[in-house]
């Protein structure tokens, strides 16, 4: 079984209304031949991010229930065609945002029993403070790569890779010393959630 790390941005993606495609299909593998781990401060990283990211996700009911209103005005014909289709598209809609807004807890709760969560330990934290004093990150990246690493090094042989769609702060460039610690620990980064 591939060990998979993961971080904020899977949880966001698999969470919000507009889910990315990459990350359900990483999620159905998970017990089959993926063993997910995401650090514990994800998940308090995520449950302060998904309002505003469910927010945004749906944010177009506003902006389409005042074009509506607007076309009533000027081309009412038209308006009375639409209206009866455009508002129980914008009932569905709405009714999702606030489902996603009520659900925030549960779903993150729901998800931190199907992974391991990688809770702070001694290790972890001597990498973290390593990191931070080699590249600047900030607090929940610099945890997030020393508990990534920190089990790493526990887990010899298995396949492991760190999926994160956050490039700047963990993908090795020539600019960070990440590729040396990403193979000393076996680690192979994928900016993706595509596990081969």
């Amino acid at each position: 079984m591939k060990r998979v790390y993961l971080e904020t941005n899977f949880i966001i993606d698999l969470l919000r209304p507009l889910k990315s495609g990459q990350a359900s299909a990483l999620s159905d593998r998970f017990g089959k031949d993926v063993a997910p781990a995401i650090p514990w401060c994800c998940f308090k990283e995520a449950e302060r991010t998904l309002p505003r990211i469910i927010q945004e996700d749906l944010a177009f009911t506003d902006n389409a229930g005042s074009f509506l209103g607007l076309l009533h005005v000027s081309q009412p014909k038209v308006a009375g065609e639409v209206r009866a289709s455009v508002n129980r598209f914008l009932d569905a809609a709405r009714g999702e945002a606030l489902r996603s807004h009520s659900s925030v807890q549960a779903r993150l709760r729901e998800l931190q029993d199907r992974v391991e969560c990688l809770g702070p330990n001694e290790r972890a934290t001597e990498l973290t403070i390593k990191i931070g004093r080699a590249k600047e990150l900030k607090p929940f990246d610099e945890m997030i790569l020393g508990s990534v690493l920190a089990d790493a090094e526990r887990l010899s042989a298995q396949e492991k890779y760190f999926c994160s769609l956050n490039r700047r702060d963990f993908e090795p460039t020539t600019r960070n010393d990440l590729q040396s610690e990403y193979q000393r620990v076996g680690v192979t980064f994928a900016a993706h959630f595509r596990v081969p």
